[in-house]
């Protein structure tokens, strides 16, 4: 009779007991043995650390180049507020005549799920609204991110981020459009650490405050746990995903989620996950390591994890085990 090793629950149990980033790399390389290419980096920030800065605790394939897809728009809304809009009274900022595009021609309109990407939306905006219609994940408004970009300037943009060492965040302009440079998840979390300095003076409070409220409504990997997230007011999560199909240019299914997850005791975790697949059942490799990854970091902050989450704990402690590859066999 073929050994069967410890049972199962007591198997479960001592997985629980690993560290995080020990249960992290198995699902990364779970992930990798079904032909997915992926790039991460998991950050801590502790509460009582004097500088506030965010500590690399785990990264995978960090300089390693993708699409950023609507991840790059978190720099667009970060580079407004820091460096664009600064000056603008909180009265401009909201004028829904500030930004007008009533000249667009039909073939100028960019194609997605924002309320602007639509055939008979407004020609007219405020600031306010193109950021919130650009970050909202239910959204993720092509044709807002077009029309702020159109204002920032690519050239400033890519200054913007150089600057602060982040030299793979670019823009380039291409016609009314612009390209997205391929970007590593290295400088993607150089992006969200600039996050939590939102409150220095420096910055537009209002489109600051905004990028907080806006990124809440996100549907990431802790997007998972986010209805227990939306009960508890002591943790917050901002997230930001991004979403690809294969093209002539880049033939894989591209899975990205980027965010910071604040627990209820000061700590704060910040994460990049970039993921790309030749195939859909690598997709789903992708987006099962995103989710399980998700899971392990809510679980770390200490949330009170609901049913659903704790079966996806289960699953994931599984899958790293080893237990449910002895199952399929």
């Amino acid at each position: 009779m073929k050994e069967q090793g410890a049972p199962i629950e007591m198997q479960k149990a001592a997985e629980y007991e690993r560290p995080m980033t020990g249960r992290i790399e198995t699902l990364l390389h779970n992930a990798e043995r079904s032909g997915v290419r992926a790039a991460m980096v998991v950050a801590k920030r502790d509460a009582n650390d004097p500088d506030g800065n965010y500590r690399v605790v785990l990264q995978h394939g960090s300089d390693v180049r993708m699409h950023p897809a609507s991840t790059i728009k978190v720099a667009i809304a970060l580079y407004l507020a820091e460096a664009k809009l600064v000056e603008l009274t909180s009265q401009q900022l909201t004028d829904e005549q500030a930004v007008d595009w009533h000249d667009f021609r039909d073939e100028d309109f960019v194609p997605g799920g924002g309320i602007f990407d639509q055939p008979d939306a407004p020609r007219s905006a405020s600031y306010m609204r193109l950021i919130q219609d650009m970050l909202c994940d239910s959204r993720s408004g092509n044709m807002a991110a077009k029309l702020l970009v159109g204002r920032a300037g690519t050239e400033a943009f890519n200054e913007f981020w150089a600057n602060k060492g982040a030299e793979t965040i670019r823009l380039n302009a291409k016609g009314d459009w612009y390209e997205i440079e391929r970007a590593s998840a290295a400088d993607l979390m150089k992006v969200l650490e600039e996050i939590p300095k939102l409150d220095n003076e420096q910055v537009s409070q209002q489109v600051a405050s905004y990028i907080h409220l806006f990124m809440l409504c996100g549907s990431g990997s802790i997007g998972t746990v986010s209805g227990a997230l939306e009960r508890t007011s002591r943790m917050q999560l901002l997230t930001k995903t991004g979403k690809l199909p294969p093209d002539d240019e880049d033939p894989y299914h591209s899975r990205h989620d980027i965010g910071i997850l604040d627990s209820s005791d000061g700590t704060s975790y910040a994460y990049v996950m970039m993921t790309q697949a030749p195939t859909l059942s690598g997709l789903i490799a992708a987006q099962e390591m995103i989710d399980g990854v998700g899971a392990l970091l809510a679980h770390e902050a200490g949330l009170q994890t609901p049913s659903r989450t704790r079966r996806l704990l289960a699953v994931t402690a599984l899958r790293t085990s080893g237990v449910m590859k002895r199952f399929k066999s």
